[in-house]
């Protein structure tokens, strides 16, 4: 009798195992990252100040084909302005987790009536009347996956409405990008040269980035509006 309840209970087991559902397999990466991805991931997180298990997150995401929220044109969860040595710093965070850092360079005053000194690795306002010229300012963003930045030359404006008196872009240019993946560019665009009215002068900076079969275009824009300056990415 023992005998024939052990049995029972082995066709049972049985049974029962060939009607279960099959283990989930993970799903297979669709993005390869190399040893130099991931340590660039690794030290973006540092300079992000991305926590060790948000930053796994984010590769894992990756490596599934889903870019960070902060390189797609998300909404952030939060957004905070600091001046930290020689720049400007907007961060934001993404419900993600992700980070990116926006940064413009604080120029450097031009004594008004002497010489003006142009530096070649320094952001300089000059003096005007209406207009303020300013040269070499540094413009850069720093992402999960990326970063972008150029050198700007323009004006700060008293008159947004009037084209002698307003804010304009010059020129953008030595833009560089590194990050993960491979990149071609940059296309370098003037959307905006001079502002107005409302509209402030604008100028990008853009790659067209493929990761794995991830095919993205990663852009760096540089705005100006009266005696504002400031930057986005995307």
């Amino acid at each position: 009798m023992l005998k024939r309840q052990i049995l029972s209970v082995a066709v049972i087991a049985a049974f029962a195992l060939s009607i279960a559902p099959p283990a989930q397999a993970s799903p297979a990466d669709v993005v390869s990252l190399s040893a130099e991805d991931l340590t660039f991931l690794e030290s973006q997180s540092q300079v992000l100040g991305i926590e060790v298990q948000v930053r796994d997150r984010l590769i894992a995401n990756l490596k599934q084909g889903k870019l960070p929220e902060s390189s797609t044109g998300a909404t952030p969860v939060s957004t905070v302005t600091d001046v930290e040595p020689g720049f400007e710093v907007t961060t934001k965070t993404f419900s993600d987790g992700s980070v990116s850092k926006s940064s413009i360079q604080i120029p450097k005053r031009s004594v008004p009536g002497a010489p003006v000194m142009f530096d070649i690795s320094e952001c300089r306002d000059t003096s005007g009347v209406g207009v303020f010229p300013f040269t070499n300012c540094k413009v850069r963003t720093n992402q999960f996956t990326f970063n972008i930045e150029y050198r700007a030359d323009g004006a700060l404006g008293t008159n947004g409405n009037n084209r002698y008196f307003t804010a304009r872009i010059d020129r953008i240019y030595g833009s560089q990008w590194s990050g993960v993946g491979s990149a071609s560019g940059p296309r370098d665009e003037m959307l905006n040269q001079y502002q107005s009215g409302s509209t402030p002068a604008s100028a990008r900076s853009s790659y067209q980035v493929s990761i794995g079969l991830i095919g993205a275009t990663q852009s760096l824009t540089f705005y100006v509006q009266d005696n504002r300056r400031w930057d986005t990415s995307p």
